[in-house]
């Protein structure tokens, strides 16, 4: 969980996906050490990064592979994504995201993802 570059962060992942992996949810968060439950929003952090990062994985394959993002379309609101962990225990992480799209720079879609909530193991 430490950040590769600063010890005192830690990154925080969590994915799901189709059974036949074609297409997955990731999301990641950057936080202080310890790693606690709270809330992380996609705002631009001091150092000039998102504490939150979003990709929705489309046909994991090429040619159709896509790759949607955290990133402002053209003649769209800003892209906005916030994560709630409401409980992080030994073994169980539980919470919610809200969001409004993701983008796919490549082809210039987007993909409307604008809430949900996850239960999920914690491997740690």
């Amino acid at each position: 969980m430490n950040d590769q570059v600063d010890p005192a962060k830690s990154n925080f992942s969590m994915e799901a996906g189709t059974e036949d992996s074609k297409r997955m949810l990731h999301i990641t968060i950057e936080a202080s050490n310890p790693f606690k439950a709270g809330s992380w929003e996609t705002i631009k952090n001091a150092s000039g990064f998102y504490p939150v990062t979003v990709h929705y994985y489309e046909e994991r394959s090429l040619p159709a592979y896509k790759d949607f993002i955290i990133e402002n379309a053209p003649g769209r609101p800003i892209a906005n994504f916030r994560i709630n962990i409401s409980y992080l225990g030994e073994h169980l992480v539980t919470g919610t995201f809200t969001g409004n799209y993701l983008y796919e720079q490549v082809l210039g879609e987007t993909i409307e993802i604008t809430d949900g909530k996850f239960t999920a193991r914690n491997p740690f």
